[in-house]
């Protein structure tokens, strides 16, 4: 019986793309043929920061492309499509354009992977609850409370200015990363199947 083919999707910059190829690493040594859609420049700079090992770690790239960002990625899953039947799509969660084309092309079986804290992604979940409760703005973006809160009993106390969208130096970059919180907390259920998360 043929293995299953996983395409793994990672945001395209260094540090998303080594948790998601650890994982890959994990799946290809159990048996799934995987296929990592990453750019060139992101893979050369996965390259140059491993010590002496040429690469040898991460074998061939099955899909890439010249360019560098997301234009990179999206021809690089278009030709993953076409050299071989995909069995499952695992993809960041900033990459949520990819399960609507996943379940598009008939793919069911779609994985959302987040590469960082699980705490991280409880705060990401809870903003249609924290406008609720007035603690940001309407939009979200906006902290109106100081004082500490907790999501949950036994989490720890936080403060609202220090939600990672608010810490940036200016407006622009403030409503990008606000966007990337957004594609997280209205991710529907119907997008995915599983949520995936590396633990140390």
């Amino acid at each position: 019986m043929a293995s299953l083919h996983v395409l793994a999707i990672p945001f395209p910059a260094q540090g998303h793309n080594i948790p998601l190829m650890e994982l890959s690493q994990c799946l290809a040594v159990s048996g799934f043929h995987v296929t990592f859609v990453n750019s060139e420049v992101d893979h050369r700079k996965v390259l140059r920061s491993l010590p002496d090992s040429g690469g040898a770690y991460f074998g061939r790239k099955d899909s890439s492309c010249n360019a560098g960002g997301i234009g990179a990625t999206d021809r690089g899953a278009e030709r993953a499509r076409r050299e071989d039947k995909v069995s499952c799509v695992i993809a960041e969660f900033s990459m949520s354009w990819a399960f609507k084309v996943a379940k598009k092309m008939g793919i069911q079986k779609v994985a959302a992977f987040w590469p960082v804290s699980a705490a991280f992604l409880a705060v990401l979940w809870s903003v249609p609850k924290l406008i609720e409760d007035g603690v940001v703005d309407e939009n979200g973006r906006t902290p109106l409370k100081q004082e500490l809160i907790r999501l949950e009993p036994t989490m720890p106390a936080m403060n609202p200015r220090h939600f990672y969208w608010t810490c940036m130096g200016n407006l622009e970059a403030h409503k990008t990363l606000f966007g990337f919180a957004e594609s997280v907390y209205k991710l529907g259920e119907d997008d995915v199947e599983w949520i995936l998360q590396l633990l140390d």
